[in-house]
């Protein structure tokens, strides 16, 4: 679940919308056995009600579990580590530029004045976890 946080600056006369799709980033079933990743992308858009040349900086929460590195999904008292990257080969931590992870910088297009940003997820190979439900829930942040 993504949740939006839109924090203009006080001196400007634009709104931003946000759409937690096209596509939702979901890891389906876990195998603990597997030895590669478990990968997966999701997608959000936002708009904004004028064009601009000005970047909007995206920024991601920690999560329920605090932390960057790694964040934290829960069933119940069990947690399963997996991090959200900005880029495809999933080496940037996509969350408010502290902890060792880093904003996204976009500038609106198009006629909606907005952007669609993809975000990568991983879950790393080799985690003994109780099987179940895990899930996680990330502030969306968008500066503009």
């Amino acid at each position: 679940m993504l949740a939006c946080v839109l924090a203009p600056r006080p001196s400007r006369a634009q709104t931003c919308t946000f759409s937690a799709g096209p596509t939702a980033l979901a890891f389906g079933a876990y195998d603990p056995s597997a030895t590669a990743p478990t990968d997966s992308t999701g997608a959000f858009t936002y708009s904004c009600t004028s064009s601009r040349s000005r970047p909007v900086i995206v920024a991601l929460s920690t999560g329920n579990g605090g932390s960057f590195n790694p964040r934290q999904m829960s069933n119940g008292v069990d947690q399963l580590a997996y991090n959200l990257y900005s880029d495809t080969q999933r080496t940037v931590i996509w969350g408010d530029g502290t902890g060792g992870s880093q904003t996204v910088s976009t500038v609106p297009q198009g006629s909606a004045h907005g952007a669609t940003l993809t975000i990568y997820g991983r879950i790393g190979p080799g985690l003994w976890v109780t099987p179940g439900a895990y899930a996680d829930t990330i502030v969306v942040t968008l500066n503009y």
